[in-house]
């Protein structure tokens, strides 16, 4: 879309490791026509342009007719991998022949809760609770995308997980459990967690009722017993944050008790001189 973070997606890419890179960059915009640079580094930029504004999955499925390679990844333009990205994804797919894709970690920045979501071990049943695989995490073999497998163009949002449900009824997916990218929520793409609450909502609810037909009876099982087990572990969770918030309590009362005490407020000039020592 010609946004402002798109040089840094693209020198994330120049800077890869492996050196069999395929650049391929969608003008989703159409018009006016997005400037793009010939080169991405010492890896050649390939344009592809419909001349008219494309939707996120229609410029992925874009994308997926002009490349070439055996290994196909994704990056939106307010994205970022590492230098290592696809060196490393390689590198598991070739020890895993029989995946259909493997995914690495994606770091959040400010959001140590979010970039753990976003590091999950490989797990059919969670992935069908919820997506915890950016789009930009994967490498996929272009072999399972071949069975058809595409982005589904009526979907506005959670198209990427969308996706991962395809791909996963051809083979498992490989974990790498290493941060090899970030994710920038809110970054102007107007979709993922940046996203207006009921959109993701609604989105949400159009996949799971996509779904909810193609899932066979183990299949659903298995959801539910990861659903079943999440909740038994509600009432340690809470009374863990209880103790949690009552040992914090204690300890703010046993400061206040010190800061308030003879002792403490005789000694402050002591406190004075000893950070006085510390400065530069």
């Amino acid at each position: 879309m010609g946004r402002p973070e798109l040089p840094e997606a693209l020198a994330s890419l120049a800077a890869q490791t492996w050196e069999r890179v395929e650049v391929v960059v969608v003008d989703a915009r159409g018009t006016p026509p997005v400037e793009l640079p010939a080169t991405c580094g010492r890896f050649p930029v390939r344009a592809v342009r419909r001349g008219r504004p494309l939707g996120r999955s229609a410029a992925a499925n874009a994308g997926l007719d002009e490349a070439t390679g055996d290994l196909i990844g994704f990056l939106d333009e307010d994205d970022l991998i590492d230098a290592d990205h696809v060196a490393s994804l390689v590198g598991v797919l070739v020890g895993h022949p029989g995946a259909v894709a493997a995914y690495s970690g994606v770091r959040c920045t400010g959001d140590e809760e979010l970039s753990a979501w976003f590091n999950r071990p490989f797990s059919r049943a969670w992935l069908a609770l919820g997506n915890h695989i950016p789009l930009h995490a994967a490498l996929i073999r272009r072999g399972a995308l071949d069975r058809g497998c595409r982005l589904d163009e009526t979907l506005d949002v959670y198209e990427d997980w969308d996706l991962w449900l395809q791909l996963v009824r051809h083979g498992d997916f490989v974990h790498l459990d290493r941060a090899t990218a970030t994710y920038r929520a809110g970054g102007g793409s107007g979709a993922g967690l940046g996203g207006d609450a009921t959109v993701m909502r609604a989105g949400r609810a159009r996949v799971v009722s996509k779904w909810k037909a193609l899932w066979s009876g183990p299949e659903l099982d298995a959801i539910l017993t990861v659903c079943a087990a999440q909740m038994r572990r509600v009432p340690d969770l809470e009374a863990e944050l209880t103790r949690e918030r009552e040992a914090r309590a204690e300890l703010a009362a046993a400061l206040e008790r010190v800061q308030a005490s003879w002792s403490w407020r005789m000694t402050a000039w002591l406190r004075w001189l000893a950070a006085l020592g510390r400065r530069p």
